[in-house]
């Protein structure tokens, strides 16, 4: 017995905290390369993190300070976005929080991660109001997987499946899905979390797990029926999880390809002018 419930617990944090965690990685590499690419530290590149920091960074630091506010934490300083030059910083939020509250140790979590959580919904309410019927498909998308199929083939449906929601069926004519897809991706790029939002999610995260294992374990006590349940309604879960935090994801992803794509383009037309020069001959003039 102390073996399965050992097991539904791994399962039911891998189903909820690890696809954050999960996500929360994919979106970290995705925006690391974007900036990479960009030449962040650059002029250039400066001018372009900003055009999309303007509407991204404050929707992140507002998913800070929601969470900050559900957990009573109090904010004593909080920036929505500057241009910093010095140390990149384009905004954040500084809270004090209470050691000894047990609320508060597991609302860093939260607080950390809320730039992904309040970012996402951000991004739903977009495609409510200007592409409802992709979120509609979307929605479908989850309800119609077979809970009795493989996870890892669900995960595949799922991305697949999205994919192909967002980008097919001729959206990309349309005006809306481009009034949409803009400030989306200008959101999603910016969801990923910092290294400080990392280190305080971390301290978080190891209260949340401890009370989640106490709360299941004096669950099994009373029932063993129940523990399964959990099991059962957390992969429910995760499919959402997963579907939603897949849309800014394929958002990153689709920013990250234009960059690589313009400084692929970029290269080949400065090899084909070097090429045309260096083939030119001067011909001496008598």
């Amino acid at each position: 017995m102390a073996g399965q419930v050992a097991l539904h617990i791994l399962i039911q944090l891998a189903s909820t905290v690890g696809v954050i965690i999960m996500f929360g990685f994919i979106l970290w590499l995705l925006r690391r390369k974007y900036s990479r690419m960009i030449g962040q530290y650059r002029p250039f590149g400066k001018r372009v993190i900003y055009a999309t920091a303007f509407i991204g960074t404050p929707v992140h630091e507002i998913g800070h300070a929601f969470w900050c506010f559900v957990f009573r934490m109090k904010i004593t300083k909080i920036k929505f976005f500057q241009m910093n030059d010095q140390d990149g910083v384009l905004g954040y939020v500084q809270y004090k929080y209470r050691k000894k509250r047990l609320s508060h140790r597991i609302g860093k979590f939260f607080v950390a991660t809320g730039p992904m959580t309040i970012g996402t919904i951000v991004i739903l309410l977009w495609f409510l109001i200007l592409v409802p019927h992709l979120l509609f498909d979307m929605y479908r998308l989850v309800t119609n997987l077979d809970s009795e199929s493989a996870f890892f083939y669900n995960l595949w449906l799922v991305i697949s499946g999205a994919f192909t929601i967002m980008f097919g069926g001729g959206n990309v004519s349309r005006w809306q899905w481009w009034l949409f897809i803009i400030p989306a991706t200008m959101v999603a790029i910016h969801m990923s979390l910092s290294w400080a939002d990392i280190k305080s999610a971390k301290k978080g995260l190891f209260w949340l797990v401890l009370l989640w294992v106490v709360i299941v374990i004096v669950t099994a006590f009373i029932s063993t029926a129940a523990v399964f349940a959990i099991t059962d309604v957390t992969l429910i879960i995760a499919m959402f999880l997963i579907t939603l935090f897949v849309i800014p994801s394929l958002m990153s992803l689709m920013l990250v390809a234009c960059v690589f794509l313009f400084k692929k383009k970029k290269k080949l037309i400065r090899a084909a002018i070097n090429n045309a020069s260096g083939n030119t001959k001067n011909e001496p003039i008598t």
